[in-house]
């Protein structure tokens, strides 16, 4: 399972990758991928039925100063995803 996060407060290429690590720490997660033109982070979960808590990841990468909010869903998604 991958979900889509806005996050805002990135400057550099230095803060794309520290946003990565602080994601890809967290228990449960096994992969990030941030983008910095776009603002967005999207995070691979280890388990499709017990996906890592929203507030998990943001309280992890506010500690550096990053907002992270969960991105909104896009027309049509939610028919997509059940």
């Amino acid at each position: 399972m991958e979900k889509t996060y806005d996050i805002f407060g990135m400057h550099c290429a230095g803060c794309v990758n520290s946003v990565e690590r602080l994601l890809t720490s967290v228990e449960g997660v096994s992969k990030a991928s941030v983008h910095l033109t776009t603002e967005k982070a999207v995070v691979e979960f280890e388990s499709e039925e017990s996906p890592v808590d929203d507030n998990v990841l943001i309280e992890a990468v506010s500690k550096a100063g990053f907002e992270l909010v969960p991105a909104p869903k896009k027309k049509g998604q939610e028919k997509l995803n059940g």
